[in-house]
C-alpha cells in the first residue's frame, strides 16, 4: 500500500444542507470528526520506499560462508636451507657451485650470499672461506681467480658429490662412481658439468681432499698444495 500525501490537507469548516440550523450543525460536526480521523489514519502509514531506501543504504552485510583467502607467502631463502637441512642433502657439492655459491661469480656476488669472508690474494689467485665451516679445513676453502670469478670450492665437513662421494671415500668406490676419471693413484679428476670438474687427492687408499673446480683452473694448483 502506498502512503497518502498529507501535505496541505484542508479540513472543510462548513457544509449548507439547506436551513435547518440544527441539523446543519449536526452534519457539520460529523464532517469535522470525519476528516480528523481521515487525517490521523493518512499520516500514521508508513511509505515503503522509504524503508526501501533505508536498508539500501546500510552497510553491507556477510555470511557466514564466505571467506577472505589469500596466496600463501613464497617460502624465503632461510626457509628452503632449513628444508634442505631436513632432507639432509644441503651439503651436496655441485654440479656448478655449493648453494647460492656458483663458479664464475664475482666477489661481489658471492659476498652478498653472506656465505664467505675474503682470504689473502697471491698472484692471480684470491682465497675465500666458507663462514658455516670455520676452520674444518686448513688453508682457504676456495678461491678466485682474477677474469675467471669463484673458480675453486673445497669439500668441507660432509659435502658430498651427487652420487655419494665424499672425505674417506674409498680410492675404489670413486672409480665406480665416476666412468671418466682421468689421473692416477693420488689425484684424479672428473667431468662434474660442461664447464667444472670434481678432482680428488687420495692418501692411504682414501679421498683426503676433494672439491669442485672450473674446468683448466690455475688456481686449482694452489688449492692442491694445501
Amino acid at each position: 500500500m502506498t502512503g497518502r500525501i498529507c501535505r496541505n490537507r484542508k479540513v472543510p469548516s462548513s457544509v449548507t444542507l439547506g436551513e435547518g440550523g440544527g441539523l446543519i450543525m449536526r452534519l457539520r460536526f460529523v464532517v469535522l470528526v470525519a476528516a480528523a480521523l481521515l487525517i490521523v489514519t493518512g499520516c500514521s502509514e508508513s511509505d515503503p520506499s522509504t524503508d526501501a531506501d533505508a536498508g539500501a543504504d546500510g552497510p553491507p552485510t556477510t555470511t557466514a560462508s564466505e571467506e577472505v583467502t589469500s596466496d600463501p607467502p613464497e617460502p624465503s631463502r632461510k626457509d628452503r636451507e632449513d628444508d634442505l637441512e631436513l632432507r639432509g642433502d644441503w651439503e651436496e657439492l655441485g654440479p656448478d657451485g655449493f648453494l647460492e655459491l656458483r663458479l664464475g661469480m664475482s666477489q661481489a656476488e658471492a659476498l652478498a650470499t653472506r656465505r664467505i669472508a675474503i682470504g689473502e690474494t697471491v698472484g692471480r689467485c684470491t682465497g675465500f672461506y666458507l663462514a658455516m665451516y670455520g676452520d674444518a679445513q686448513p688453508g682457504p676453502h676456495g678461491y678466485f681467480t682474477t677474469g675467471r670469478g669463484l673458480s675453486v670450492i673445497r669439500a668441507q665437513g660432509q659435502m658430498h658429490t651427487a652420487n655419494g662421494v665424499k672425505h674417506g671415500t674409498r680410492h675404489s668406490k670413486v672409480l665406480d662412481s665416476f666412468a671418466d676419471l682421468v689421473g692416477s693413484e693420488s689425484f684424479m679428476t672428473a667431468r662434474a658439468s660442461d664447464r667444472a670438474e670434481y678432482y680428488f687427492v687420495f692418501n692411504e687408499g682414501v679421498v683426503s681432499d676433494f672439491g669442485l673446480a672450473s674446468a683448466g683452473d690455475p688456481c686449482l694448483v694452489r688449492a692442491l698444495r694445501r
